[in-house]
């Protein structure tokens, strides 16, 4: 049954589909996130079934929505162009593309567990799961309050090693806990992890530079600008000493973007937010293409511009090459999902190494990402799925009614995008990862558009 419209076109929400909406998006963010804090650390196995209960909530409401609303916005949602195409065709083409691939690596569970949760990202996450009635201060606010208890309970553990550290000193039940968990590092007083409470350092550094800028949303609240003074001032400490480059590098870029914003009329949210997009997708390119060219030879050894760039990227290159190589057979519709990706690069690194050694004994299967998000949505969903990937992304920036206006309530949210879109040129963090910065990009995206007419939609354009 479709529900009443209220005198502006936007339709009369129940109460309980408010809170609803509400609960299952705040739950998606703390699951999201602390995944990678010390519960995710100890408690692990739980987080991967609640993030498939947590979307298939949202899944449930989505098609809850797409049951109740109008004809009118049914029709809109399926005829709205971008590229003088249907904005339906260009998500209906990737994923035959995804399900082609699905077939492709003989129907395996993990492919089809990835296409779910991309449909999740791009299709369910929209103006009719996260409208208005979503409130995003309330969301922000949950994440930053998580990211500060970390924050505080981490520095109280380095401290609490500091000193165990300079006594010689084991006992006690916190420093046993410490040291059992896999973020601890035996080396000594430098050996440690500072961001033991995370999951690594570099998810401290990403979660601590977002919620920094989230927490500029409450920044017309005049009388709290003391107290987010210090928590600012405490937040980019612990930011510089969790020493994630990527993290401090993609924050600053961030803030310059936001006083572009604020100086230049050129600037607009949504026109800088696609600009650090297009860029970015295109060092992807540009490092995809130097690598081909470079192995023409079939030759892994590094030429010194290589190795100036493998010593810039802290040693990624390396990890885009062997990712080139062992996926070069399945440039077309990529490997299907981040496991497999890994596993056929891991197969590809042992037959290197039982080459040079003669025997597999004494080989130790890598354990890191593409560590370029850009890189693995090309390595997994493959060129054509990253072509239409793109493609996507640019028509939800174009309608994203939260990046329309110059407030700075919309610069701070366009900041976040960014943060998350720049981040992802060192880490795998891409539609292709469930990981927290991409679950808020995707509801910034989506927030505030329920009910847009099409004077509005044009208005709003890039």
């Amino acid at each position: 049954m479709e529900r009443e419209t209220i005198k502006d076109g936007r339709e009369k929400m129940p109460i309980w589909l408010n809170v609803s909406e509400n609960i299952i998006i705040i739950s998606a963010m703390l699951i999201f996130t602390l995944n990678y804090t010390v519960i995710g650390i100890v408690r692990g196995s739980i987080f991967s079934p609640l993030k498939n209960l947590i979307m298939l909530a949202l899944f449930v409401l989505f098609i809850y929505r797409f049951i109740t609303v109008s004809k009118q916005q049914r029709k809109r949602w399926f005829t709205d162009r971008f590229l003088y195409v249907p904005s339906a065709v260009w998500l209906i083409l990737f994923f035959a593309v995804r399900c082609l691939c699905f077939a492709v690596e003989d129907f395996q569970y993990g492919v089809l567990r990835e296409i779910f949760f991309e449909f999740v990202f791009l299709v369910v996450i929209c103006g009719w799961t996260v409208g208005r009635q979503v409130k995003v201060e309330l969301l922000a606010f949950v994440f930053c309050a998580v990211n500060f208890i970390v924050n505080i309970a981490n520095t109280y553990c380095v401290h609490i090693l500091d000193i165990s550290f300079q006594e010689g000193t084991s006992e006690g039940g916190l420093l046993k806990f410490l040291t059992g968990l896999s973020t601890y590092y035996d080396a000594g007083a430098s050996g440690y992890n500072n961001a033991i409470l995370y999951s690594n350092p570099n998810s401290a550094g990403i979660m601590t530079g977002m919620a920094i800028l989230l927490s500029l949303l409450f920044i017309k609240k005049r009388k709290y600008i003391p107290i987010m003074t210090l928590y600012w001032i405490y937040s980019l400490y612990v930011l510089w000493k969790y020493d994630s480059r990527g993290a401090i590098l993609s924050f600053v870029v961030s803030l310059i973007c936001i006083l572009l914003m604020k100086a230049f009329r050129f600037f607009t949210p949504k026109r800088l937010v696609a600009i650090c997009l297009i860029a970015s997708s295109m060092a992807a390119v540009f490092i995809y293409g130097y690598i081909a060219y470079n192995m023409n030879d079939n030759d892994r050894t590094l030429s010194s511009s290589e190795e100036k760039i493998n010593s810039l990227s802290t040693g990624r290159y390396i990890i885009w090459q062997d990712c080139y190589i062992s996926h070069s057979d399945k440039w077309a519709l990529g490997t299907g999902s981040p496991t497999l990706e890994k596993d056929e690069r891991n197969e590809y690194l042992k037959s290197q190494y039982i080459s040079n050694y003669g025997t597999e004994e004494g080989y130790l299967p890598t354990t890191f990402s593409v560590h370029n998000g850009y890189l693995a949505t090309i390595f997994i969903t493959g060129w054509i799925g990253f072509g239409l990937f793109m493609i996507i992304m640019l028509d939800k920036i174009r309608k994203a009614r939260a990046l329309s206006a110059r407030s700075t309530h919309n610069m701070v949210l366009a900041s976040t995008v960014i943060f998350a879109f720049m981040v992802s040129n060192f880490e795998a963090l891409l539609v292709t990862s469930r990981y927290y910065t991409i679950l808020m990009v995707f509801i910034i995206l989506a927030w505030g558009s329920d009910g847009a007419d099409e004077s509005e939609r044009t208005l709003n354009a890039v």
